[in-house]
């Protein structure tokens, strides 16, 4: 049975914040992989909850660990942004300036840039194919205009990352139609079933591995 070397990397949202770690995005999606695929898939979760994309980048930069399992793994997983986009927010309520938003967006296109360049370096001279999973952004506060608006303008930079390498995510698209059901009880991170929507939208991607 073919053995598939999926890594995760991210944020809260990878880390599985709020459930238990069977039930995070990442468990549950490599088991949807294991399945679909009919191998078997060693799983290596690396999401820090509270990251910013410039710490997710900063993490794999600085440990050389995360890097050799970057280099052997098949499928990768991204979950960031939504910290930056957070940060952004509350500097915006407490100011009215929507200048702090606009400056988390330019700090996501840079990081998720420098990131997903750093992982192309590692795979160089590799023969095997791999496939990088970059995820929407969904929006919890749906009812609010400001929050479409940014949450709009985030996952329009993650689809300038599509390539034959990179993959988006419709995670937005899968939490549209009811993520007040799919959030956990700060309303911020989803519940079992939000991840596991999460985990179906990624296992949705056809995989060419």
């Amino acid at each position: 049975m073919k053995t598939i070397e999926y890594a995760a990397i991210g944020d809260s949202l990878t880390a599985g914040y709020g459930v238990p770690a069977e039930k995070s995005f990442v468990s549950q999606y490599a088991k949807l992989l294991q399945k679909r695929m009919s191998c078997t898939v060693n799983t290596h979760n690396f999401g820090v909850s509270g990251a910013t994309t410039k710490e997710i980048f900063e993490h794999v930069q600085g440990d050389s660990n995360i890097q050799g399992v970057l280099k052997q793994a098949h499928v990768i997983s991204i979950t960031a942004g939504g910290n930056d986009l957070i940060q952004g927010a509350k500097r915006f309520l407490s100011s009215e300036s929507y200048w702090p938003l606009n400056r988390a967006l330019a700090s996501v296109r840079k990081h998720l840039k420098k990131l997903l360049r750093l992982i192309e370096d590692l795979k160089q001279g590799k023969p095997d194919h791999y496939v990088i999973l970059l995820l929407e952004l969904y929006n919890p506060v749906p009812e609010m205009d400001d929050a479409r608006f940014f949450i709009q303008k985030f996952n329009s930079i993650i689809h300038s990352f599509q390539s034959e390498s990179v993959q988006v995510v419709p995670a937005q698209q899968a939490f549209e139609a009811r993520s007040a059901s799919l959030l956990g009880p700060d309303y911020v991170h989803p519940n079992e079933d939000g991840y596991l929507l999460m985990a179906h939208a990624a296992a949705s991607i056809r995989l060419s591995i």
